[in-house]
């Protein structure tokens, strides 16, 4: 895939501030960020497998196990400045939105990082990719950096606007007004 190692600086910002943070929009959005995450831990796992047995100097890796591969949800106090919780496991997550307690909230902050490498044996390029959203009143918006071009990380980027722009209702106000 020569075409997806190409060094790119993107920096992508997209504001949702009209939108209405409905808990269900929450929900689907945890989720199809955790359905990604697992998928690229499959994927390496997958690649690691196909190249345990090959020399490792001819290994040819697409998703070489990195450093850098996370999925984090910060819940923000109403009264507090700083994230109160944070959630790394779906369970964890899904138990206390069933439970009510990601209601009366001061924010959520949604962290994708995607770390891998790329390449033949030591010649590996380092692949970042940081997909963040942050929800606080009147400032919801959605980041994407990324150090590569990459075709995978365009298509989650484009799940994450269709998720913010179909599961969300919107809003607009005379703070925020998009059509």
């Amino acid at each position: 895939m020569p075409e997806q190692n190409v060094l790119a600086n993107i920096d992508n910002t997209y504001d949702y501030s009209n939108i209405l943070v409905v808990p269900e929009g929450i929900m689907y959005l945890v989720e199809y960020c955790f359905s990604v995450y697992t998928g690229f831990l499959k994927l390496i796992e997958d690649n690691m497998e196909k190249n345990k047995n090959v020399n490792p100097n001819e290994a040819a890796y697409d998703y070489k196990k990195g450093y850098n591969d996370r999925l984090e949800i910060n819940v923000r106090q109403r009264l507090n400045d700083s994230f109160g919780f944070s959630y790394t496991d779906i369970h964890a997550f899904k138990k206390d939105y069933d439970e009510g307690k990601i209601l009366n909230i001061g924010g959520i902050k949604i962290t994708l990082q995607l770390g891998f490498g790329r390449g033949i044996g030591e010649n590996i390029d380092i692949h970042e990719n940081i997909f963040t959203i942050s929800f606080l009143p009147y400032s919801i918006v959605f980041n994407r950096k990324s150090n590569h071009k990459d075709l995978n990380m365009d298509k989650i980027e484009q799940g994450i606007i269709n998720t913010l722009s179909t599961k969300f209702p919107v809003g607009n106000s005379i703070f925020c007004y998009k059509k």
